[in-house]
């Protein structure tokens, strides 16, 4: 009886502790709704401290570090959520993202071309991916993932510029004439 009390206790601790550390992710979370990032990162820290297993949690914790611009530690805990949930296939596309902004671009190459072969259409990866292409002077592949995204591209001058530097490189001017015409409508 005593054993069962104490397992019983036990598994009820273990709950209470869950529930404060998703009470803090709530906060956290709504912080960040709310633009407060370092109150978001407190309280998504204080989840991850309280629940280090928790895929959800660390996942949260490290979009808001991403916003802050801290990237190595963002990447470092989106690579512990994404041990924990290998599936996750925006997380994986997040810490593509933080490992291009590091300019580590082969990881960020391996992650995205994971994330094409389960989802080959994916506009977000297709953008990253040509980016990652592009810095690495694989023009076809920048041009083949870029071109075929075209809404996404034409958001960010980013884009636009590396999509025309990549037909540029291939030879493609008049493509990329058209393509740099675009920045001129550009917000």
């Amino acid at each position: 009886l005593c054993l069962i009390l104490m397992c019983m206790s036990g598994v009820m601790l273990a709950a209470d502790e869950h529930a404060q550390a998703a009470a803090h992710a709530d906060r956290g979370l709504e912080f960040a709704r709310d633009g407060n990032l370092p109150m978001a990162e407190s309280e998504l820290r204080l989840a991850v401290e309280m629940h280090p297993r928790d895929a959800q949690f660390l996942s949260s914790f490290g979009t808001v570090l991403a916003m802050e611009g801290k990237l190595q530690e963002s990447t470092t805990v989106l690579a512990k959520s994404l041990e924990i949930n290998p599936s996750d296939l925006t997380v994986r596309r997040y810490l593509a993202a933080n490992l291009w902004q590091l300019h580590r671009y082969d990881a960020a190459k391996r992650h995205l071309d994971l994330i094409l072969k389960q989802k080959p259409g994916d506009p977000a990866t297709r953008l990253l991916r040509g980016m990652v292409a592009e810095n690495t002077e694989d023009y076809s592949t920048a041009v083949r993932m870029l071109a075929s995204v075209p809404e996404q591209v034409r958001q960010q001058p980013q884009s636009i510029v590396a999509l025309a530097r990549s037909y540029y490189h291939l030879g493609q001017k008049q493509n990329a004439r058209k393509t740099l015409d675009q920045l001129s409508t550009h917000p």
